[in-house]
């Protein structure tokens, strides 16, 4: 993790709260300030292994290719490799290795449907890695089979620095997310969130929230500070929003108030969060 950035990120939400006090609140702040630094203290553990989590699949996706780097092992070898990787880390559902064809040459050996010789170039994410050649963590897509996921590009290159493709590691970010989640929960009673900065949601502790987008979702059309609440979070690192809404479960609407920060990540970024319930509106 890029502990300057991890500071600057961190003193921008704590100036929030000394500087402002309270957002968009129409009564004035009230006056438990001690909950609130619990969950200022709360997000910044959760920035810590949300951003650990994400780079140590990073290293792996790297080291993935590293091995295939300059034509690399045979087959066997590689899927070998993917299979532990695989195996050891249960938010990952694919590793392949795709060439600057766009083309999937080697794949790990228990991916759904028939993919290996699939070309991917349809693919936009795809598409720009063999342009940019460069690291990226993808924004989530929906794969052949249906599942969603987002994925780690990292390219590959012959011993002659010559773009031989990139491997590709996919994952389902609720599972890489929910451990850290579920601590949260567990120390504080604060839930969770995490999003891609234009409001799709990655992880929420309802399952049903998970994959829904924030501006056309139907379901905000009667809660406005909801749609300024997504609209805050595209455009700011961080910040904290107070807002209307239903519990986990939909069986009441309560108050909450949202502390969120930026993890990044190559060349993208989430937004995560932690909420605390205020009130019954």
């Amino acid at each position: 993790m890029n502990l300057l950035v991890f500071a600057v990120a961190t003193a921008a939400v704590f100036g929030v709260i000394v500087t402002c006090g309270c957002i968009n609140s129409g009564e004035g702040c009230p006056g438990d300030i001690a909950d609130r630094n619990t969950a200022l203290s709360e997000l910044i553990v959760f920035q810590g292994g949300v951003s650990n989590a994400l780079h140590h699949l990073g290293r792996i996706t790297a080291g993935c290719s590293a091995a295939v780097t300059g034509g690399g092992p045979d087959e066997n070898t590689v899927t070998e490799l993917f299979d532990e990787v695989m195996a050891e880390n249960s938010a990952v559902y694919t590793v392949i290795y795709i060439d600057s064809s766009g083309t999937v040459r080697f794949n790990n050996s228990n991916a759904s449907g028939n993919i290996s010789g699939m070309n991917l170039l349809s693919q936009e994410s795809v598409r720009k890695q063999t342009e940019r050649r460069v690291p990226m963590l993808t924004d989530n897509f929906v794969l052949h089979d249906g599942t969603s996921a987002s994925a780690l590009y990292y390219p590959v290159f012959d011993s002659e620095g010559i773009y031989s493709g990139f491997v590709s590691l996919t994952f389902v970010p609720c599972e890489l997310i929910k451990d850290s989640a579920e601590d949260i929960m567990n120390t504080s009673g604060l839930s969770s969130m995490v999003t891609e900065p234009g409001g799709l949601i990655l992880y929420d502790p309802d399952p049903e929230e998970v994959g829904k987008e924030t501006f056309d979702n139907s379901l905000y059309e009667d809660y406005p500070e909801i749609l300024s609440f997504a609209r805050s979070l595209s455009e700011d690192w961080s910040g904290i929003f107070e807002y209307s809404f239903y519990d986990t479960g939909f069986d009441r609407e309560i108050r909450k108030e949202a502390f969120w920060t930026t993890v990044t990540m190559w060349d993208n970024k989430w937004r995560i969060f932690v909420i605390r319930e205020i009130s019954d509106s």
